[in-house]
């Protein structure tokens, strides 16, 4: 592989670490999905321990995780015996944006579930209430029924951004490396090689 090529999945790997707890990734994940997405072909455990300077135990753990998330998957490579070889999710930009949506819709859910239960609580025995508590009643009431509004409007908001990434990634789709017909090569990597 070119020293450029190289040079250039450096520092995408190294803007992936700045940037892996804004996407819940670990900086051992973000290597190997960084690393993943800058190869243009699968790579096997062995080559992503050596790449990135990793114990086959932390890379194991990390692959598995990240497949979980469905941001890695495994590649079927022909005549590759039990070595197991991976590649970045063909359906990536897809997925993340599903994910980053369900996320905020838990969120909103979460706060929704504590407006309705504080609501229920707030209303009850309305009678028993004194004028001056019905003012705080009714300032509360108010106050928890514009934070249903805000989770509403955020809810369609969510929806239409999510319809508008799909759309504006739909020509970014990954092809696998069976769709390109790109043959799987053995990366060397020197000794020397700088981590």
């Amino acid at each position: 592989m070119h020293d450029n090529f190289i040079k250039s999945q450096d520092i995408l790997i190294q803007c992936g670490i700045r940037i892996s707890q804004v996407l819940g990734l670990s900086e051992g994940m973000a290597k190997i999905a960084v690393f993943l997405y800058a190869s243009p072909h699968p790579v096997s455990m062995p080559e992503i321990c050596r790449r990135l300077d990793l114990t086959k135990g932390t890379v194991s753990l990390y692959l598995r995780l990240l497949e979980e998330r469905k941001v890695v998957i495994q590649a079927w490579i022909k005549n590759s015996g039990r070595q197991k070889y991976y590649e970045i999710n063909p359906n990536l930009w897809e997925d993340v944006a599903k994910d980053m949506r369900e996320r905020a819709l838990q969120r909103t859910q979460i706060t929704e579930t504590a407006v309705k239960e504080s609501l229920a609580v707030l209303r009850r025995d309305r009678q028993d209430y004194n004028p001056e508590e019905m003012l705080a009643l009714k300032l509360l009431e108010d106050r928890l029924e514009k934070i249903q509004h805000i989770n509403r409007f955020t809810h369609r908001v969510l929806d239409h951004i999510h319809s508008i990434m799909l759309e504006d990634l739909s020509p970014f789709e990954f092809r696998s490396h069976e769709e390109e017909q790109i043959k799987p090569i053995a990366i060397k990597f020197d000794e020397h090689e700088g981590h």
